[in-house]
């Protein structure tokens, strides 16, 4: 994404979490958390297929790209209050939260320490292939795999690239990110259902996924407001796979005009399904 680390014009300080250039008057900010391993360049292709009606800003997060010298994150709740104290001079109305697979228990918990904050709350929350932040993890737990095993369920996930499972240098720079990052996911302990976040949710998720609709319709279990559920053609990583079409349904929730959908984050009332 284009524009150096900092203001970007926008007047408040520049943070090593965000590449933030001049915000363009008419758009929702659409800030993006990426899935365990990934980076901020994973969002990339959104940034001109939604050009229109939201700037696209993927996080940046500690032990990656830019930031691959400083310490990994093992705490999601830690990793959390950190987001949060990066994105609290953007967190201006209107804008959302994109957050895919860890990046949706990511984006989950910010909002809740914004929340607990009384700072202005996301107008929406995008929480894409992953089960609600009541359910438990998956079992067998991935961090723990050894470097074989780790490599292997990355294959089988099919969105690292060969090159990279193949090259033991490569591998030594991504597999202590992917592992930190499934830990944080992993060991998160359950979120009560009785905690319901003042914020709208859609979940969405790939046909082809291990998580499945039944599931992702309990993230209606944690809000307050409304609450929508969209199916993609693909698999996990179906946000890569069909950015045009996950694009087109994030658009349909993003209004053209900004007061309208402050207006449905405030009003509680039903997105249709």
């Amino acid at each position: 994404m284009s524009g150096p680390v900092g203001s970007g014009g926008t007047g408040v300080p520049g943070t090593p979490w965000l590449r933030v250039p001049d915000h363009a008057e008419g758009r929702i900010r659409l800030f993006c958390f990426p899935f365990a391993g990934g980076g901020a360049a994973a969002y990339r292709p959104w940034v001109p297929l939604l050009a229109d009606v939201a700037q696209v800003l993927p996080l940046h997060l500690p032990g990656r790209e830019a930031r691959r010298r400083e310490a990994l994150v093992r705490d999601i709740d830690v990793m959390a209050r950190a987001v949060a104290d990066a994105l609290a001079p953007w967190c201006r109305e209107p804008y959302a939260f994109y957050g895919h697979s860890m990046g949706a228990l990511l984006a989950h918990r910010t909002v809740a320490v914004l929340q607990r904050r009384g700072l202005p709350l996301p107008a929406l929350l995008f929480a894409a292939a992953r089960r609600p932040p009541h359910m438990p993890p998956d079992l067998p737990l991935v961090h723990p795999l050894n470097r074989r095993e780790l490599a292997a369920k990355m294959r089988n996930l099919g969105a690292t690239p060969e090159r990279i499972l193949e090259d033991e240098a490569l591998l030594d720079v991504f597999l202590p990110v992917l592992r930190a990052d499934f830990e944080m996911g992993e060991t998160a302990s359950p979120w009560r259902t009785d905690a319901p976040l003042a914020v709208p949710i859609v979940a969405m998720g790939g046909q082809c996924d291990g998580v499945r609709r039944a599931e992702l319709s309990d993230w209606r279990l944690h809000t307050s407001k409304s609450f929508a559920c969209r199916m993609f053609a693909g698999g996990h990583f179906f946000h890569l796979e069909h950015p045009e079409a996950v694009t087109a349904g994030v658009r349909q929730f993003l209004a053209p005009d900004p007061r309208t959908l402050s207006a449905l984050a405030q009003s509680g009332h039903s997105i249709k399904e």
